[in-house]
């Protein structure tokens, strides 16, 4: 198997754990976020979009239903086995002559100057170091008129209804500490403000869970590991703080949230 290809500023704790199934579970989980931003993309048929960070083809394969057989879409991500999924995938929609997947680096993108008429991120640019770049690189590609959207989390926003808050603060902590900007989501508004960008629109999204089991496999599972290797609790206290959400599920009582900012801006023409 090809190994992944990780440029510099795509390692923080948790991107180096994420794996194709993680994010197939993501956009089941997230169907109406994810077709917000192609509204907000303003995307038709006959257009050509990007999609940056574009994962197993989470993304591209709806678009190229959008943009159709006159249109064309790209995805790249930096590692090569979700690139390969993502191609298979696009072959079995009947989608491979207007969906394309591309190993390539989001903050260095390998194409001309106004080749798109509108682009995406989601939940990139949280894990990059340089995300003023990737903004810029972004609107470079973009044509004038087209639009930009970066959907993406505020962490300082996870929290539950357990009783034990010192794990909850620890759990949320963690987030803010292993991901390299876990603030961004609150910051888009401002970057494309002061990147040149107009009729900048910002919608936040408060994502609930009432089902532990659903918050299990999209947070729970994938943070706990990463806290018992950062020494952020002990595998007793990961093991009670499962038993009191358990338990709370049980009881019909469960409730997790989380915020995510969808912004989007048109290049001037």
């Amino acid at each position: 198997m090809t190994e992944s290809r990780k440029p510099q500023g795509y390692e923080d704790g948790y991107a180096g754990e994420v794996d194709a199934d993680y994010l197939d579970k993501l956009t089941h989980d997230d169907i109406s976020l994810k077709e917000r931003t192609y509204e907000m993309m303003r995307a038709v048929e006959g257009h050509q979009v990007l999609d940056v960070g574009c994962g197993p083809a989470s993304d591209t394969i709806a678009l190229g239903k959008i943009v159709g057989t006159r249109g064309r879409v790209i995805g790249i991500d930096h590692d090569a086995r979700m690139i390969a999924t993502a191609n298979q995938r696009a072959a079995q929609a009947g989608l491979s002559g207007v969906v394309e997947h591309q190993l390539a680096d989001g903050v260095h993108l390998p194409f001309e100057d106004n080749t798109f008429d509108s682009c995406r991120s989601e939940r990139v640019f949280q894990h990059v170091a340089d995300a003023t770049q990737l903004l810029a690189e972004m609107i470079r590609v973009t044509k004038p008129g087209g639009y930009i959207v970066v959907a993406d989390t505020d962490h300082s926003t996870h929290g539950t209804s357990a009783d034990n808050d010192d794990m909850d603060l620890r759990f949320r902590a963690l987030a803010l500490q292993a991901i390299k900007n876990p603030h961004i989501g609150r910051k888009l508004f401002k970057m494309m403000k002061l990147a040149g960008l107009l009729n900048v629109e910002s919608n936040p999204v408060l994502r609930a869970w009432t089902d532990f089991d659903q918050w299990r496999l999209i947070a729970f599972d994938l943070g706990i590991p990463i806290g018992l290797k950062m020494q952020a609790w002990t595998q007793e206290e990961a093991d009670q703080y499962e038993a009191d959400l358990q338990q709370l599920h049980d009881q019909g009582a469960f409730y997790a949230n989380v915020g995510y900012i969808l912004t989007a801006g048109r290049k001037p023409e």
